[in-house]
């Protein structure tokens, strides 16, 4: 499921290949209707839901006394409303069902203070206690609720990934030094790959996570003991 159609061909394209039954949807996780629709959807398919992976997310940098009331609505909506709004539905379905497992992503901004991420903290911090709370109620269900906290990945949005982005055509401006300055500050001494992230929200999904519920799992080259920005 993806705002963009573009992206859930590709997705399921893959998916196909790999002899995977699979269910495209283009919905806007901004609002709520979509959300339930979609799950609705889900449900009526394949009967059940065992693992429901919550992704989507906005990210905006800039000072504090920058921010409109519009665009608090924009940030926090796409990084903590909409996680919230998956989750119970979610959780409508596991408990039905008397299983599953739920995992929501956070970021480095909820533990790390980073100049000009004010909103990113609130809405990614956020999510950390939401997800220990649901952890906390779901428990009872046989529904385990977990969170994953990537570090700085190679992705698309970050910038990496298109010649166009403006942020990388702003780091064609700074030396080498500072562009490499934030792979430095991992003890991995790179940026991760989306494939190294997947693997633990493939994890906490499996089985093999059955007495894990309630938890973080930073997943940032051992960034977190010693990120700055």
């Amino acid at each position: 499921m993806d705002i963009a159609d573009e992206p859930n061909r590709e997705t399921e394209a893959v998916l196909t290949e790999l002899g995977v039954e699979v269910l495209r949807l283009t919905a806007d996780l901004g609002r709520v209707d979509e959300i339930r629709a979609a799950f609705a959807a889900v449900q009526e398919l394949f009967g059940c839901l065992d693992a429901s992976v919550h992704i989507g997310g906005y990210s905006w940098r800039g000072e504090t006394l920058q921010v409109s009331e519009e665009l608090w609505d924009k940030v926090l909506n796409a990084n903590l409303r909409s996680t919230f709004f998956c989750c119970q539905e979610a959780l409508r379905i596991m408990y039905q069902q008397k299983s599953g497992a739920i995992v929501n992503m956070s970021a480095d901004a909820a533990f790390f203070p980073m100049y000009g991420f004010a909103l990113q903290a609130a809405g990614k911090g956020g999510i950390v206690s939401m997800t220990r709370t649901l952890a906390l109620e779901a428990a009872e269900h046989g529904v385990r609720v977990n969170a994953v906290s990537p570090g700085i990945v190679r992705t698309a949005q970050a910038g990496f990934k298109r010649p166009e982005s403006p942020k990388l055509q702003r780091l064609k401006h700074i030396p080498a030094e500072a562009v490499n300055h934030l792979a430095d500050q991992t003890v991995a001494n790179r940026y991760l790959s989306a494939e190294e992230v997947a693997q633990a929200f493939a994890f906490l999904c499996s089985d093999r996570a059955s007495g894990i519920s309630g938890d973080l799992h930073h997943v940032n080259g051992g960034g977190y003991f010693s990120l700055q920005y």
